[in-house]
Order: C-alpha cells, then structure tokens, then sequence
C-alpha cells in the first residue's frame, strides 16, 4: 500500500535504555492518517516498516498534527531531545 509521510520528528537521550535512544513522532497518509511513534537505537528512514509503534488513527492532517503536537510535548517533558525536523 501506497503512504505519504507529511511529517517526521526525531527526538534523542544521550543515556537511554539499549534500543531505546532515538525517539521518532510520524504523521502518514494512507486512506487515513497515522501518527506513530516508536522508540529504536538507530533512526528508520522507512516508517512502515515498524511492528511495534504507537498508532492513532485520525480522519484529517490538522487531526493528526493536534495528536503530533501532544506527543512532542510529552517526549521533551520526559527528557528527551530534538534531534532533527522534516
């Protein structure tokens, strides 16, 4: 199946649990809207390929962003860092 991704946030901790060191926050489009996150020692540039992510579903992008926005603001309240933006 055909996805878009609209956007893609990777935030990090220097001292994490082993698997854990990079948290990644996506927004993709398929015949709904997906905002997963998942947590993994190295950054995916292939975010379909994950199991094992969080996943909530929504019916618009400014739906989607609302849920991204919350999630942003949880992942820097519990330590983490901004590692990079797309």
């Amino acid at each position: 199946m055909r996805f878009q991704v609209h956007d893609r946030i990777v935030f990090y901790k220097e001292r994490s649990q082993p698997g854990h060191r990079f948290r990644h926050i996506t927004i993709i489009e398929k015949d709904h809207f997906e905002v997963r996150i998942y947590d993994r020692e190295l950054i995916l540039s292939e975010p379909e390929s994950v199991n094992d992510a969080e996943v909530y579903f929504h019916d618009t992008l400014e739906q989607a962003r609302v849920d991204l926005q919350r999630g942003i603001e949880k992942a820097l309240n519990a330590g983490w860092k901004l590692y990079g933006k797309k």
